[in-house]
Parts: structure tokens; C-alpha cells; sequence
């Protein structure tokens, strides 16, 4: 996305493009976080955005057009328990630059906390350290336009659109949800361990990685990423940009469509998908 409207919010300069038109800008600029937080409420999901506006306002379009395809398409795409805004340093993770990430199991996540997290909860990194980071400026939410083209062009994300990381975490929370659906709790809760024992063996990476790496370079990880790199990727590729809105059902035929997927053209990364969506990760 090749930088093209600016806006001033919190007396910065902030670059987008890509389906976000002067109205959405304003709509930013103006944007009162709290509403935003007291509307998500009434979907029952918790939240704490530390005043970041761009991630308070992509976080309630994504609900938005989350609630209005299942309403209109008759699905049942679960949202989120929480979102949060955080200092990733404060958590108890293995890597502190991530722009977002879902919790899929009940853990003690904050380092001087002794609360459990509930799964199906989302943060989003506040950067609030970023000044140690070598491009520092990747990780100021302020900079979303190149921090899209960033991701897109190392290929750690299948599209350069703006709500590509958000679109990303919520579709954990749909996949999740899926699994549950599926296998029920328990059995869920083992696959969810079972994922880094695949990783460490390396066989993930040497069995799905040729036909993985066609979605992103993030979606070779484990299962869990592949899913929602590729939720992400249809996502984008079937919304209007320009409205930001869904004129058709965007998992309709995909590998997520259980309806449908029989129609489907059965390539190999399908497949994989498919399995995956199923909790078949080995």
C-alpha cells in the first residue's frame, strides 16, 4: 500500500491507505475510545485499549463485520472474551515484538500478576519500549500503513491490508471456537499442547512448509497460524476496500465452509486446511 492520506491523531502524523476513505479518517481522528469499549461490552467482550485509537477503532470494525456476515450469511463466527492493549515486556511470552497475539488456553499471562487469562483474548502491543527495536518506527501503531507494507513485503503476512492483524487474532478466536466445536475442551486443550512438541520435531515444517509458504511465511509456523493466515488473506481478498464491507459470504467454498467445501476444488493446500480447521494437525 503506497502511503497516500494522512491524518493527525494524538498530534502525529499517521499514513493510510486501502479502503480507508476521508470518512473512515475522520472517523479515526474523532473516534472515543470509551464508547468504543462500552459498545463491545454489549457483545460481551471485555476491554482495556490504553487510549490507542487505531486499534480501538480496527478492533470494532472487525466485530462489526464479523456480526453483520453471520447475520447475513447465517454463520456462527465466535468474537473475542477480551482485548486488550499491553506492554508485551509485562508478559510472560517468548517474544515481546509482536504486534498481537491470542490467549487459546486459561494462563497466568502478566509476569507480577497472579490472575489467570482466559482463552479467547486478544493484545494487541502497546510498544511502549519500541525506542529498542532497530526499526523502531515498525512498531508504532501510528505507522499502520508501513507496518503493513512491512509485513506484507518480508512475507510474514499474506495481504498489505490494514486490518490484516486484526482480522489474524480474531480468526484464532474463530478457530478455536471451531475446535471446540469439534473435538470438545479437553481434547482441544491437548491438541493446543501438542502443536510446539510438532514444531521442535521440525516434521511440520518439512511436511506442510512447500505448500504452507504459498499462504505467508508466518502461516509455516504451526497449524493454528496457517488458519489464520489464510482467514486473514480471504478475508481481505473479499472485502470492499473502499467501504470496508462484505458484498458476498468471504468463506463461502473456502476451506472453512463446512456447507459448501465439497464444491470446493481440492488443491493440496485445501486439504491441509481443512485438516487443520478440524484439529487434524499431525
Amino acid at each position: 500500500m503506497k502511503i497516500k492520506q494522512y491524518i493527525s491523531i494524538n498530534g502525529n502524523n499517521v499514513s493510510f491507505n486501502g479502503g480507508l476513505n476521508k470518512e473512515t479518517l475522520k472517523e479515526i481522528r474523532y473516534v472515543n475510545v470509551d464508547l468504543v469499549s462500552s459498545s463491545l461490552f454489549k457483545d460481551n467482550i471485555i476491554t482495556d485499549f490504553q487510549e490507542n485509537k487505531i486499534v480501538a477503532w480496527c478492533c470494532q470494525k472487525v466485530v462489526m463485520l464479523i456480526k453483520e456476515i453471520n447475520k447475513k450469511y447465517g454463520l456462527n463466527l465466535t468474537l473475542p472474551k477480551g482485548i486488550f492493549v499491553r506492554n508485551f515486556d509485562e508478559l510472560n511470552l517468548k517474544q515481546t515484538n509482536m504486534y498481537g497475539f491470542c490467549n487459546m488456553q486459561p494462563v497466568k499471562l502478566f509476569k507480577n500478576k497472579d490472575v489467570y487469562v482466559p482463552s479467547r483474548t486478544l493484545f494487541f502491543n502497546s510498544f511502549e519500549n519500541a525506542n529498542y527495536f532497530k526499526d523502531k518506527k515498525f512498531f508504532n501503531w501510528e505507522n499502520i500503513d508501513e507496518i503493513s507494507d512491512f509485513r506484507f513485503a518480508n512475507k510474514s503476512a499474506p495481504t498489505d491490508y490494514f486490518l490484516d492483524i486484526f482480522f489474524h487474532e480474531f480468526a484464532h478466536v474463530i478457530h478455536e471456537n471451531q475446535l471446540i466445536k469439534t473435538l470438545g475442551a479437553n481434547i482441544t486443550a491437548k491438541k493446543l499442547e501438542q502443536i510446539e512438541k510438532l514444531q521442535k520435531t521440525g516434521l511440520y515444517d518439512k511436511k506442510y512448509g512447500k505448500e504452507l509458504s504459498k499462504i505467508c511465511k508466518s502461516a509455516v509456523t504451526n497449524p493454528l497460524e496457517a488458519i489464520a493466515c489464510d482467514i486473514s488473506k480471504i478475508m481481505t481478498e473479499n472485502i470492499n476496500q473502499d467501504k470496508i464491507i462484505f458484498n458476498i459470504n468471504p468463506l463461502k467454498h473456502s476451506p472453512y465452509d463446512d456447507d459448501n467445501y465439497m464444491r470446493l476444488f481440492n488443491t493440496k493446500l485445501n486439504k491441509i486446511l481443512r485438516n487443520f480447521w478440524k484439529g487434524n494437525f499431525e
